[in-house]
């Protein structure tokens, strides 16, 4: 349960999103995202990650722009270790799936059953899901994610230094923490698969 500035946080941006991308100018909800954003990375469950994308999704790119390829790779390993969500429920209720239609990983008309991408619930209560590869490739696509597994839209040849490095530090990052020992081997087989 959050702090009552995390739920005021927690609305300002969701009223700003249910109108649509924010605006540079709207300086409230910007705000208000930036101090959600900070507390969403100091928590070391996966499923916070869900939360930051859905909301970055929409914030104006001169916010979004350093973290949108992170948080993308990070929804991507959710998606393959059972954490994917298409409504957040930690750090507030946001939408994945209007962030990925936003974003144009899914079209309007494939979110209108979004099963079809799902292989399996882990976790009813949170809805917890394993995602199909072909629909995670997509993330590698859109946000050029330096992946190694051609199943997951990446690429073992003519990889540079670069790549290899960014990989490695994404895997660092990834905040399997907190979860449970079923949830952490999960995490490893995902990372494993990069």
């Amino acid at each position: 349960m959050g702090t009552c500035w995390q739920k005021t946080a927690e609305q300002i941006i969701s009223e700003a999103i249910n109108k649509g991308p924010v605006s540079g100018d709207d300086h409230l909800a910007i705000i208000a995202a930036k101090a959600l954003f900070t507390d969403l990375q100091s928590r070391p469950h996966p499923s916070y990650s869900n939360t930051g994308f859905a909301i970055a999704a929409f914030m104006p790119e001169s916010i979004s722009r350093g973290m949108m390829q992170c948080l993308a790779f990070e929804v991507l390993v959710n998606g393959m270790s059972g954490y994917f969500q298409w409504k957040s429920h930690n750090g507030g209720e946001f939408s994945v799936l209007n962030a990925l239609i936003h974003t144009g990983i899914l079209t309007a008309k494939e979110a209108e059953q979004p099963s079809q991408f799902e292989v399996c619930c882990t976790h009813d209560g949170c809805n917890y899901l394993v995602m199909e590869d072909d629909f995670l490739a997509r993330f590698t696509r859109k946000w050029n994610l330096p992946l190694t597994n051609p199943a997951l839209g990446g690429k073992r040849e003519g990889r540079t230094e670069k790549e290899d490095k960014l990989l490695d530090r994404f895997k660092r990052w990834y905040p399997g923490g907190m979860v449970s020992s079923d949830g952490q081997a999960w995490v490893r087989s995902a990372l494993a698969r990069l």
